[in-house]
């Protein structure tokens, strides 16, 4: 394994990337950061077992994964590139475009959506495979990647993304079997502890529910890694709301906001609540009022629906009258 990890440092290292000094400064070595970020993305997926043998699909959660590391070394998320990255690897020797469809070379590929239409994804060579699997492998190469490509003020935010990433999927997974009050110990401090927490409890949400909103019951996602669906705890932590998976639902916005400020509800029998407050002040629900008696999605197990406990806290101190 030493030669073969050699061979694929050596590679990380010298990623064919030209330089864009009028997009980018210091912080990158002037260069666009989309390979490595990439790679850094595929990485974290096989350190969650989220990689299918080698090949790299074109996922959510890949885009997810990835417009996570992008936030971290840009604010704009209009201009990560994420598609033309993809195809771009193929250069590098390691990573070889597959499923190719009629459509591919026939137009020019700008979104993760005409790369979808085009090619399956990727597969990474046989000899780097091992390498993914293996934590120590995967550290080397991970630290390659942020040192090679990024200056001293990035290298640390990105080493905590990758903590963040990896450390949730494994509270996740320690919600979604029913743990008792998994802990996190990460000895990085309470704010990498928090955005864990967060990052694995709406993760666990948005797998219950399918990325399908509960109470209006629309699903619309982007392989861009955005959805219209988000996750809202039932009691905040700020007062006592726990992260057990009971304490939370997975809701659009415009279903979300209305949650959150009192505009909606979830009744005893799981009925969505619409208090005469919504129709007040100039307000013009729509088609908000056709939720009203409607039930809310019903996962499985049942230990995962909110709790009566916490719906009955939301009633009586966020719902309006």
């Amino acid at each position: 394994m030493d030669k073969a990890l050699n061979s694929c440092l050596e590679k990380f290292a010298n990623l064919q990337i030209p330089p864009e000094r009028d997009n980018w400064g210091e912080s990158t070595a002037f260069r666009y950061p989309g390979k490595p970020l990439l790679l850094l993305s595929v990485i974290d997926l096989a350190a969650t077992g989220a990689l299918k043998e080698n090949l790299v699909e074109l996922s959510h959660e890949l885009a997810e994964t990835y417009n996570r590391y992008w936030e971290t070394v840009s604010p704009s998320f209009s201009d990560n590139r994420l598609a033309a990255t993809f195809l771009e690897v193929e250069t590098e020797g390691f990573w070889n475009m597959t499923g190719q469809t009629e459509a591919a070379g026939q137009l020019p590929i700008d979104t993760m959506g005409q790369l979808h239409n085009s090619y399956l994804g990727a597969i990474i060579d046989p000899a780097t495979l091992p390498l993914l699997t293996d934590q120590k492998s995967r550290k080397k190469l991970r630290e390659t990647l942020i040192s090679n490509y990024f200056a001293s003020d990035l290298q640390q935010p990105l080493m905590d993304t990758a903590l963040i990433n990896h450390a949730a999927a494994i509270y996740r997974k320690e919600l979604l079997s029913e743990a008792v009050a998994p802990t996190i110990k990460t000895g990085r401090g309470e704010e990498i502890n928090r955005r864990i927490a967060a990052l694995g409890f709406d993760s666990a949400l948005l797998e219950l529910y399918g990325h399908r909103c509960a109470t209006c019951g629309i699903k619309m996602m982007t392989l861009e890694g955005q959805s219209a669906v988000g996750v809202n705890r039932i009691i905040p932590q700020r007062v006592g709301g726990s992260d057990h998976p009971n304490n939370g639902l997975a809701l659009c916005r415009m279903c979300g906001w209305s949650f959150e400020n009192g505009l909606i509800g979830i009744g005893e029998k799981y009925e969505v609540l619409i208090p005469a407050a919504i129709r007040l002040n100039g307000n013009l629900p729509a088609h908000m009022l056709i939720f009203k008696d409607r039930g809310i999605t019903k996962i499985k197990p049942e230990s995962f629906r909110p709790s009566q406990d916490n719906l009955s806290w939301h009633r009586q101190n966020i719902l309006r009258e």
